[in-house]
């Protein structure tokens, strides 16, 4: 991320980035911890969270998001003077939206800007612009439909031809015998779902952070790492993956657990779960 001194010349996904992980660490230098409990953790950070994101919470985000963006409207002036202008009240629309067409990640003007600049570059001297646009839609939704039928196979890619010794412990673990090279399989990448996912063994992945996975051990906790590569073993038809592991010492949101928005989510979050839970009896 670039720094707040060349603010003028960050990009979009620079901006985002920024918000979504680089402000809360450094803000709590600035700031106290109520102020930034609420711009920050529970309320506006989360709210934009949820909503650029697939529905993890299931098809009641927008109103997990809407709550948590109506807390901070109504506080705003408590820690801000002139700030409910007409372009934060826009953002009261954001859950509607992410009802309609879904995540805010899929909608962004950018998009809009380069295909309407793209049609006034090409019209070949046409008035019909209207026409023009639909038919340059159908090729984009015919390549998209077409996107979505194609059959993906999941599983490992980029198989590497020579194991090196420092995978031995590797294969001994889960297999006893002594030919290693016929035995042992260690690949790049893999498929899963549809998605694909990169090792530190792919040096192509470039600034993607697609090595960097959340996952649940045996007793269904969630824990993060980084992927160090994928493998086979013969024996099994199983595509296992190694992972180094970060501990995770203390949760970031015991910080804010003095300040009076900390109980709100844990609130919706409730909310929710019981909503599941009615729907299930039902």
């Amino acid at each position: 991320m670039k720094s707040i001194g060349n603010l003028g010349h960050v990009k979009a996904t620079e901006v985002k980035n920024i918000l979504f992980y680089g402000l809360l660490p450094h803000i709590q230098q600035f700031i106290s911890t109520e102020k930034s409990s609420h711009l920050a953790l529970y309320i506006y950070i989360c709210f934009l969270r949820i909503l650029h994101v697939q529905p993890i919470y299931g098809l009641d985000a927008s109103e997990l998001a809407n709550r948590l963006f109506i807390e901070y409207y109504r506080d705003i002036d408590i820690y801000y003077d002139g700030l409910q202008n007409f372009v934060l009240h826009l953002h009261r629309h954001l859950p509607d939206v992410y009802r309609m067409h879904g995540s805010l990640s899929n909608i962004g003007c950018f998009g809009q800007d380069d295909f309407i600049g793209n049609i006034g570059s090409n019209h070949h001297g046409t008035r019909f612009y209207g026409e023009l646009l639909t038919f340059y839609y159908n090729v984009d939704y015919a390549l998209q439909s077409k996107k979505k039928t194609s059959h993906v196979v999941d599983g490992p890619l980029d198989v590497i031809e020579q194991i090196c010794y420092q995978y031995k412990q590797l294969h001994e673990a889960f297999c006893s015998c002594e030919n290693i090279n016929g035995c042992l399989s260690i690949y790049k990448r893999c498929i899963i779902n549809r998605n694909i996912f990169h090792s530190l063994l792919y040096m192509k992945r470039g600034r993607s952070t697609s090595y960097f996975v959340q996952y649940r051990d045996e007793q269904n906790h969630f824990k993060f790492g980084t992927i160090k590569l994928f493998f086979q073993i013969a024996s099994s038809r199983s595509t296992y993956v190694l992972i180094d592991r970060y501990d995770v010492i203390m949760k970031y949101s015991s910080y804010f657990k003095q300040s009076k928005y900390y109980h709100l989510i844990l609130c919706c979050r409730i909310i929710l779960l019981l909503k599941k839970f009615s729907n299930s009896i039902e």
